[in-house]
């Protein structure tokens, strides 16, 4: 399998990581939406769910938390309906340099995609093609395991059933 592309660390930022999580597209317009309503609006259980989500996050000293959460690379292409694959126990892994760094499965995160569209949507629009992410799996980041990506690092993030969404981190381009 070839590299889909090269991450290129911005200037600013001391260090990169990870985060191997999911994400929701939004299918509908909405504000406000209770957690009962919102399969009509995330398209979560319904419709476009994206299974494959990465993330290069960036972890800095010198930037704004806007600035390093903002930074993000990898937003697969691959995306499935949710009654393809049950995403709330989908096997998660990332792996760096074919090493496997972290394992985990969605049930293990804090906050529901349920809960998260309720949240996003209070007082404010959500719109259809918006993306919203979940929390990371447990220990679904290089900082929680004290490791950081280098220079040249290839970071593969996989989720069972969909194809593998693979980076490579470089200094330069």
């Amino acid at each position: 399998m070839a590299l889909d592309t090269d991450v290129v660390w911005p200037d600013y930022l001391e260090k990169m990581d990870y985060e191997l999580k999911l994400v929701a597209v939004v299918g509908k317009r909405g504000c406000d939406i209770n957690v009962e309503e919102t399969d009509q609006y995330s398209r979560i259980r319904s419709s476009t769910t994206s299974t494959r989500a990465t993330r290069s996050s960036a972890r800095w000293r010198r930037t704004s938390v806007r600035q390093g959460k903002n930074f993000a690379n990898g937003l697969g292409p691959y995306l499935t309906t949710a009654d393809a694959l049950d995403v709330s126990e989908v096997e998660m892994t990332a792996r760096v340099n074919s090493d496997s760094w972290s394992e985990g499965i969605p049930g293990t995160m804090h906050h529901t995609f349920t809960n998260i569209v309720a949240h996003v949507s209070t007082s404010e629009i959500i719109y259809p093609g918006e993306v919203i992410g979940s929390g990371i799996v447990d220990r679904g980041c290089g900082l929680e395991l004290g490791e950081l990506l280098s220079d040249g690092d290839t970071v593969e993030l996989k989720i069972e059933g969909i194809r593998t969404l693979r980076h490579r981190i470089v200094r330069s381009a």
